[in-house]
C-alpha cells in the first residue's frame, strides 16, 4: 500500500528528523546494505563524507551480505595529479598513480578520518582506488549524477570479490572443523589423533587459543559419549 497505518506516504526514502523537527532525506531504502550480521548501512551519507575531500571524485560503498563494508573510490585526478607532482611522485598512467604506496596512504588516512565519525559496523575496512573516471556515458552515473550501483557492482565484480576472498576461506575451514567433528562422532579417527587434528584446524581458522580449547573440550565430550541433538548443538563447540 502507498500509505502506512498512520497516513504517511511510503516514498522508499530514508530520512532523519533533527532537533528542530526538520526532515532530511539521506538515502533510498532499496540502496541500504545489510551485513551478514544483520546490520543496516546507509551508503550515501558515508560516500558523501568521503567526497568532502578534494581528492575524491566518487565513492561507492559495497558489502551487502558480507561481514563488513568496503569502498571503491575514484580519485579526483584533476587534484591528485598536481598533488602527486608536488611530492615528487612519478607515474606513467593513472593506474600506476592510483597504486602508488604514497597515494594509497593518503587515501587510507582519509578513510580512517571518516571512520572516526561512524558506528563500528559502518566503518570501511577495505578500499580500492579506481583508475577509471565514472560518468553518464560510461554507465556508472545517472543523468542526475547518482550512482548506478548495479552497473558498478557488475563492472567491478572481481575487485569487490577480492575484498571478501578470505570469507570463503574461513567458511571452508569451518566446514573442515564440522567434518572432523562428525568423523569423531562416528569413532574415526582415534581420539588423540582427532584432538590434534581439530586443534590444528581450529588454530588455522584464526580461533584464539582459548576458543580452540573450547572446541577441543566439546570434541572430548563427543568422544566420551555425548551426542548432539541438532546441528546447533554440534557447532556449539
Amino acid at each position: 500500500a502507498p500509505f502506512d497505518a498512520e497516513g504517511w506516504f511510503r516514498t522508499g526514502d530514508i530520512g532523519h528528523i533533527d532537533a528542530d523537527g526538520f526532515l532530511s532525506i539521506t538515502d533510498r531504502k532499496k540502496e541500504l546494505l545489510k551485513t551478514s550480521g544483520g546490520k543496516l548501512i546507509a551508503p550515501q551519507p558515508i560516500e558523501n563524507k568521503l567526497k568532502t575531500s578534494y581528492l575524491v571524485a566518487h565513492a561507492a560503498l559495497v558489502g551487502d551480505r558480507h561481514k563488513f563494508a568496503s569502498a571503491l573510490i575514484v580519485p579526483n585526478f584533476a587534484a591528485l595529479e598536481p598533488w602527486a607532482r608536488e611530492r615528487g611522485i612519478a607515474a606513467d598512467s593513472r593506474q600506476e598513480l592510483a597504486e602508488h604506496p604514497q597515494v594509497r596512504l593518503q587515501y587510507q588516512v582519509l578513510v580512517e578520518q571518516v571512520n572516526t565519525t561512524l558506528a563500528n559496523f559502518e566503518t570501511i575496512k577495505r578500499f580500492r582506488l579506481v583508475a577509471e573516471e565514472w560518468g553518464i556515458e560510461s554507465g556508472e552515473l545517472t543523468p542526475s549524477l547518482k550512482l548506478r550501483r548495479r552497473i558498478i557492482h557488475q563492472k567491478y565484480a572481481a575487485m569487490i570479490a577480492e575484498f571478501y576472498a578470505d570469507e570463503a576461506t574461513a567458511q571452508h575451514r569451518i566446514e573442515a572443523i564440522r567434518g572432523l567433528t562428525r568423523r569423531a562422532l562416528g569413532g574415526q579417527p582415534t581420539a588423540e589423533a582427532a584432538f590434534d587434528s581439530l586443534g590444528q584446524v581450529a588454530m588455522e581458522a584464526g580461533l584464539t587459543e582459548a576458543k580452540t580449547d573450547d572446541v577441543i573440550a566439546g570434541f572430548k565430550l563427543a568422544a566420551e559419549g555425548w551426542r548432539p541433538r541438532s546441528e546447533a548443538d554440534l557447532m556449539r563447540y
